[in-house]
């Protein structure tokens, strides 16, 4: 039975090579993964994005694996957005792992995940996951408690644990490995 995350495919590699790929420019990038069900809490990752930038002057870019919806291209448009949020999907497998190694962190505020691959899939790229205790996450996470968000945590504390993770590249640096 494999294990759901190939090591072949998803491990570390070159920032500046996997972003270049994309044609994604330097700026800061968040990650969120998302089928568009609203446990996944999409509009929350939006509305920390729109709070790095109003609050903290952080151009950060949202890079969203999966298709838009209307509500999240609402949100985005509401929050004046456009041009910070970027939707990939259609890439095959195996490019994923652009994708994952282009960002400086992931952002999953999911309610309902048992086992989410794409958390698993991010940490054998050594992206540093800031999530919510869903599933197997708290079992991925037990030395690093820290970038577990609590599930009654506001849009704008998520935000400054997020700011403070951005602004730290040695502790984003410890968490990736």
């Amino acid at each position: 039975i494999p294990l759901g995350v190939s090591a072949d495919v998803f491990k570390p590699i070159p920032k500046e090579y996997a972003r270049s790929l994309l044609g994604l420019d330097p700026k800061a990038k968040i990650l969120l993964t998302t089928d568009d069900d609203p446990r996944v809490r999409a509009d929350k990752v939006i509305e920390v994005v729109y709070l790095l930038r109003k609050k903290y002057g952080l151009d950060t870019m949202l890079l969203i694996l999966g298709k838009p919806s209307k509500s999240m291209q609402k949100k985005i448009h509401d929050l004046g957005l456009e041009g910070s949020v970027k939707f990939i999907y259609g890439i095959p497998m195996r490019q994923l792992v652009y994708l994952y190694n282009s960002a400086d962190l992931m952002l999953y505020l999911s309610t309902y995940d048992t086992f989410s691959l794409s958390v698993i899939e991010a940490a054998a790229c050594e992206l540093p996951v800031l999530s919510t205790p869903i599933g197997i996450v708290p079992l991925i996470m037990k030395n690093m408690k820290e970038l577990l968000i609590d599930w009654g945590l506001g849009v704008e504390e998520i935000c400054d644990r997020v700011h403070v993770l951005l602004q730290d590249k040695d502790s984003l640096e410890k968490y990736a490995k």
